[in-house]
């Protein structure tokens, strides 16, 4: 992606931050611009360990770092196989202790395509850590397919309720070149946020990192290009 020089970054404020320090090393200029705010939910780790020591899960399901970091916060369950949706999340879990990390491929499906192929529902239930909100309904499907589980509700992620004024003044400059995503629901804020400043016609690129769904949420917006890399 050519022409990249300054760079906006969507995650949460404490990740958000962590990134921009590897970009600013690269020689990018970044913008903080949180699309969410991570609040974990209080005594979700204390069920998380109930549900370990008393079903005994044959894998600890997860599809976001910020459940592997309530996850993490228990003592039980360090070898039980955690499976994880993606590259990210299965480095937070094996940052947190676990044992048997699975990176399943990137995506809701693959990780749903992944369970199906090698566990059996005869054999014990799953544990599934998630945020309040999903986009995917990993849960029922392995229902439907025979499968146990059990969630435990570990994170809200709320939608920040404003552009911050620098960003806006940037993007009013043209000093913004990219804009970098993570999830759907980050995407689905920024979209919001933008019509609500009217700042629509303010051109730059797209990094949606992570599954080509992100597409759909950014469609609104007329960014020049939308790719899965920055570099």
């Amino acid at each position: 992606m050519p022409d990249i020089k300054s760079i906006a970054i969507t995650r949460p404020q404490e990740d958000a931050q962590k990134l921009a320090g590897e970009l600013q090393v690269k020689g990018y200029f970044t913008h903080i611009v949180p699309m969410l705010d991570i609040r974990p939910i209080a005594q979700s780790a204390v069920e998380l360990e109930k549900v370990i020591q008393q079903r005994s899960p044959q894998a600890i399901l997860v599809t976001s770092k910020h459940a592997v970091r309530v996850l993490g916060q228990q003592d039980a369950g360090r070898s039980v196989p955690v499976c994880a949706v993606g590259e990210v999340t299965a480095s937070e879990a094996k940052a947190a202790g676990f044992n048997a990390v699975t990176d399943a491929g990137g995506s809701a499906q693959a990780l749903v395509d992944y369970i199906q192929k090698q566990y059996n529902p005869a054999l014990g239930g799953l544990l599934y850590a998630r945020g309040a909100d999903v986009s995917t309904d990993i849960s029922g499907v392995l229902r439907k397919a025979g499968f146990t589980v059990t969630e435990v509700i570990t994170y809200k992620a709320e939608f920040t309720e404003s552009l911050p004024e620098s960003y806006v003044d940037a993007l009013k400059a043209n000093a913004v070149d990219a804009v970098m995503f993570f999830s759907r629901r980050s995407a689905e804020n920024y979209v919001r946020l933008v019509h609500d400043k009217g700042m629509e016609q303010y051109h730059c690129s797209c990094v949606a990192i992570g599954e080509t769904y992100l597409a759909e949420a950014l469609a609104a917006v007329p960014f020049l290009r939308i790719q899965q890399r920055l570099l």
